[in-house]
């Protein structure tokens, strides 16, 4: 980030990574809970779709989650190119680029998994 001047200027200090963050009371952010076993089987949203942003080169909510099948949407709120790279392992992976001004990219997948997602342009 720090080489990516529209970037940078999000920032008065270097943001920390957000792999463990603390909130009031040391509660946990940016965490999924899940059933993996024994849940009852319900069908899949069909709500909105969930947004997430590209600002300040960060993906913005950190952390998101959707079913199976529930559409996805990216946008670029940067004035710079960033990669949408999904690394997926049961779905499709895909990397695509998204310049800025464009509409968001929105994705789908078939099977529920983790998928990481990063911009390859500004880690």
């Amino acid at each position: 980030m720090s080489t990516e001047p529209n970037c940078k200027k999000f920032y008065d200090t270097p943001p920390l990574p957000e792999a463990s963050v603390t909130g009031p009371g040391n509660v946990l952010q940016n965490v999924i809970v899940y059933i993996s076993e024994g849940a009852p089987d319900e069908k899949p949203s069909t709500g909105p779709v969930v947004q997430i942003s590209q600002r300040g080169c960060r993906y913005t909510p950190h952390e998101v989650t959707a079913e199976a099948v529930q559409e996805v949407g990216i946008k670029n709120d940067d004035s710079v190119t960033h990669s949408i790279h999904t690394l997926a392992h049961a779905n499709a992976e895909w990397n695509r680029s998204q310049p800025p001004g464009t509409p968001p990219v929105v994705i789908r997948y078939d099977r529920p998994e983790f998928i990481r997602v990063e911009c390859e342009l500004h880690p």
